[in-house]
């Protein structure tokens, strides 16, 4: 069996401050599509975007920016037996500043001035994992390993928003759903990051293959749910972090 999903994404942002306007505007197309093949699912993705910046101060030239965008992803599923599943996927992905980040405020003035157009992060991301479900308990685990360049980030020196040349991801996930009761539920997810930077010319070689700042290495979500009536549910839920690096501690 093929299932096909296609579409059409339109955004428009504008910020508006002291006479000057600053717009945002994306167009965007998508194609998605998953083949089952008994036991195996494969899928593939692909989308095509323009984003277009544009900055009119007051009394001044307005100034462009223009990006033509592509991202993409190939994805495969096997089914083992009716409990335990295999998958795998790798993506090539891509997100753009908002109009914000092209904006910073100096702490001593409270100024806010126009700080230039930045680039978009690109990830690669490939992902591996196992899925295990019975009739009251559905197990997951997977492994991610990401390398980005032109991550976004707030330059703690000068305030402006800006990139890190590279940097890179990886982690462990877990998650767990146990059907205590008829009524009753629980869930689990732990999430284990390592978070580093690999080269930024910004800080002359000092950020180079420290933490990124404000990535907790270890992170815990807790929940219950509870179906008081047929069509009611009371839920509970915790989540913890561990410690991490404020995001200005570079």
């Amino acid at each position: 069996a093929l299932v096909l999903n296609a579409g059409f994404q339109n955004f428009d942002g504008e910020r508006s401050q002291t006479g000057s306007r600053t717009t945002k505007d994306n167009r965007g197309l998508f194609l998605h599509g998953q083949y089952m093949l008994n036991a195996l699912t494969l899928s593939a993705g692909l989308r095509k975007e323009q984003v277009t910046y544009r900055h009119a101060p007051l009394g001044g030239t307005a100034i462009e920016a223009d990006q033509r965008l592509t991202s993409w992803e190939l994805g495969a599923n096997h089914r083992l037996s009716p409990q335990l599943a295999l998958f795998a996927n790798y993506s090539d992905a891509f997100i753009t500043p908002d109009v914000d980040r092209f904006f910073t405020t100096d702490w001593m003035t409270g100024i806010t001035t126009f700080n230039g157009f930045i680039e978009p992060a690109k990830v690669r991301t490939l992902t591996v994992g196992a899925n295990h479900q019975t009739e009251r308990n559905r197990l997951k685990v997977s492994a991610f390993y990401a390398k980005l360049s032109n991550e976004i980030y707030l330059d703690p020196f000068s305030f402006t928003n800006t990139n890190i040349d590279k940097s890179h991801k990886y982690g462990l996930e877990v998650q767990d759903r146990v059907q205590i009761t008829p009524r009753l539920s629980g869930h689990i997810n732990y999430a284990w990051t390592r978070a580093l930077i690999d080269r930024e010319n910004d800080g002359a070689g000092a950020f180079n293959g420290k933490d990124l700042p404000g990535v907790a290495r270890h992170s815990v979500v807790l929940g219950l749910n509870w179906r008081v009536a047929e069509h009611g549910h009371l839920s509970l839920s915790h989540t913890w972090r561990s410690s991490a690096w404020a995001e200005g501690d570079f």
